[in-house]
Order: structure tokens, then sequence, then C-alpha cells
């Protein structure tokens, strides 16, 4: 939860910043820096930038709130779910004030820019959340004659020989920080900073001690288990055994 809440108050900083900038220049404003002058003089800039301004402050409340929010909320798909649609509905309101600000002989391409507007960002949404529900999926933890396999999203594949040391832990470090992994609803996969530790590779679910730490001889840490404790014991026998052989 930690992480959400830094990586949500980053995006709500980047809104702000980005409302102060389009505020101030306003030929940052995608369409408007490429317009003609008769465009421009059909298009009222001083009511739309300070909409724009405005905008960009609210969605980067809403962000930082979401942030916030997290932590009393165990629930972060949700939160997650939210901070795509906020930019989604942020992009039509856009697009919406700007065919209110256009005189009337523009307001047909208005109409139409907005409607390529819904059509792209709806294909971004089914996009996030087709790989949002892909990276959150079971994975699979595969037992093979040489190497350990974690499928899935941010998987990785641990050679036997390649093994110094395990051992079965009742409780994770504390982590500080996801590096390059996801971390929703109590399954964390990838990569991840933790104390005491530092970077090491977490594919597991929190709430289902116990837990096999690994030491790679290449100096990598990683954590794994399964939802079942029973599990979890057989799979820690199983590659203790490979390891041995190996």
């Amino acid at each position: 939860m930690k992480t959400l809440i830094i990586e949500n108050v980053i995006i709500g900083l980047f809104y702000f910043v980005i409302g102060i900038l389009v505020y101030k220049y306003p030929n940052l404003i995608a369409g408007y820096n490429t317009a003609s002058s008769k465009e421009r003089e059909g298009f009222d800039i001083m009511t739309f930038k300070k909409k724009l301004r405005n905008g960009f402050f609210v969605i980067g409340f809403l962000s930082m709130l979401l942030g916030i929010l997290s932590v009393f909320y165990s629930n972060e798909i949700l939160v997650i779910s939210l901070m795509i649609a906020l930019p989604v509905l942020f992009s039509i309101w856009v697009l919406i004030q700007s065919g209110r600000c256009r005189s009337k002989e523009s307001v047909s391409k208005g109409r139409q820019s907005l409607i390529v507007c819904i059509i792209v960002v709806s294909v971004i949404v089914m996009f996030a959340v087709i790989c949002l529900l892909g990276t959150h999926s079971s994975e699979k933890i595969r037992i093979g004659d040489d190497a350990l396999t974690i499928e899935g999203s941010f998987g990785t594949t641990v050679m036997y020989d390649g093994i110094s040391n395990m051992e079965l832990c009742d409780t994770l470090p504390a982590i500080q920080l996801r590096t390059f992994g996801s971390a929703v609803n109590g399954d964390l996969r990838g990569k991840f900073k933790v104390k005491e530790i530092g970077d090491c590779r977490l594919y597991v679910r929190v709430t289902d001690p116990p837990f096999i730490k690994i030491w790679c001889t290449d100096g990598e840490i990683i954590f794994i288990n399964r939802t079942e404790r029973d599990s979890t014991l057989k799979l820690y026998h199983h590659i203790q055994q490979h390891v041995l052989d190996n």
C-alpha cells in the first residue's frame, strides 16, 4: 500500500505541474499549437486554458486522494481501476470543453474529434483492463528437471544448481518499494525493495504464510509460496530435493 500512495502522489503532482504549464504556455495544448490563425480566432483559448488548468488540478487532487484511501480500503484492484478511469474521463471532459470553446463554424469538427477520442480511450481502457486481469491471474510454479519456473507476469526461472540456500519463513521483511512488478490484494509479483535485504523478487500471497526464501548464487533473493500451507511445504521439499540432486 505504501508504494501505491507514493505512486499516486507522484502522479498527482505531475498533473498539477501539467496544469500550470498548459495555462502559462497554451501552445503546449495539442491541436492548438498546429492550428491556423483563422482556427485560433474561432477558439476561446482564455476560457479553455483556465478550464484545462482547473481540470488538471482536480484530477491531480483525486489521484492523491485515491492513494490515501488505499490505506483504509484493501481492494487495490478497485483503486487501480479508478486510477485508469480518471484520465479517460478527463480526456472526454477536455474534448467536451474544447467543443464549447469553439465558434459555431467549428463545432462539427469538435464533435468529430470527440467521437474519435471516445473510440480511442475505449480501446485503451479495454486494453488496460485486459492487462490488469492478466497480470493478476493465478501464477503457476512449475517444478522442472533442471529449474524452477514461475510463470505469468513478471515471472522468472531459477536453475537448481544456481540455488545456494533456502529456508521457510513465517513472515516477510517490510516492503519499502515496488520497483518492477505488481501488488494487488496481497498478491506480490516481481521486483521489490525490502527492509534489511534490498532488491529481491517476490511471488507470494502475503496473507498465506509460510514463505520459501531462496538464495541464488548470483546474489539474488526470491520469496515464493502457495495459497495453502501444505502446498507450500510440499513445494519446499520438492525444490530442496532437486537442489540436492543437482
